[in-house]
């Protein structure tokens, strides 16, 4: 049960550092948005540049902007790093038992 959690606290963490990730050169500092008419200054900014396709990845705008779209990168690494997680959280279970 410990673990079901951990690994679902896991997925949320992941899921609002990879938007970050993929959005990041896109947000303005705090100090730079006080004289701007955002009014967020957390993850939900990053929701909104997502949603609008807007992406300061280096990859996805040099390499993936033409051929799949921000979300199908977004779910590609996402999802990636989930089966990496629930395999490696698999064999920790059966190595302590």
């Amino acid at each position: 049960l410990r673990k079901s959690l951990a690994y679902l606290l896991f997925l949320f963490s992941l899921g609002i550092a990879l938007l970050g990730a993929l959005t990041t050169n896109a947000i303005p500092t705090k100090a730079e948005g006080l004289l701007l008419p955002a009014k967020k200054f957390n993850f939900l900014l990053n929701v909104d540049y997502f949603n609008a396709g807007r992406s300061g990845s280096f990859v996805y705008k040099t390499y993936l902007n033409n051929s799949i779209t921000l979300l199908n990168y977004f779910l590609v690494i996402y999802f990636l790093i989930a089966i990496i997680a629930l395999i490696t959280l698999s064999l920790s279970k059966h190595r302590n038992e």
